[in-house]
């Protein structure tokens, strides 16, 4: 699941706080409470529940001062079969991708270079057909890398991310 953490303050003068806010997610089955540690306005964070949520609570045993909570459900851009997202991009010294609704039950991951050397490749197994994948690239040189994720004939997806 993505968070986007935003606070506003109750007044101009009033600097952003920073602070942990534990989050409660569920469905009807599950739930999990997980603490962020909100150190910036809009600050992203991804994590991985174990399950689909259908429920969040902010704060959920009222240790903040806090009114007005507001949650809002975003659908994913491309929630349909062999979804891939790849962040951030431009990569840092890892980047994620993110699997979704994969209809293939194994898959090659390679990075390529801009003069075509292969420096990253990886195969990967999934159980749940979703799975969330980091990839360390502090060692690789400013410059532009192509993605290549494919799962034999079933999809090929090419992402081209910068660095």
């Amino acid at each position: 699941v993505w968070i986007k953490m935003n606070q506003t303050t109750s007044h101009p003068s009033v600097d952003f706080f920073e602070m942990p806010v534990a989050l409660k997610f569920k469905n009807a089955t599950q739930e999990k409470t997980i603490v962020i540690d909100n150190k910036a306005q809009g600050e992203t964070y991804l994590k991985d529940l174990g399950f689909e949520a259908d429920s969040v609570f902010i704060d959920p045993d009222y240790w903040l001062i806090s009114k007005n909570n507001v949650v809002t459900k975003v659908s994913g851009a491309g929630a349909g079969a062999n979804s891939v997202q790849v962040f951030p991009n431009p990569i840092t010294d890892r980047f994620f991708i993110y699997l979704r609704n994969i209809t293939a039950p194994k898959l090659s991951i390679k990075l390529y270079n801009a003069v075509g050397q292969r420096v990253y490749a990886n195969e990967l197994s999934l159980v749940n057909r979703s799975d969330y994948v980091e990839i360390p690239s502090a060692h690789l040189a400013p410059g532009i890398y192509f993605l290549h994720i494919s799962a034999g004939k079933i999809f090929t997806v090419v992402k081209k991310l910068l660095k």
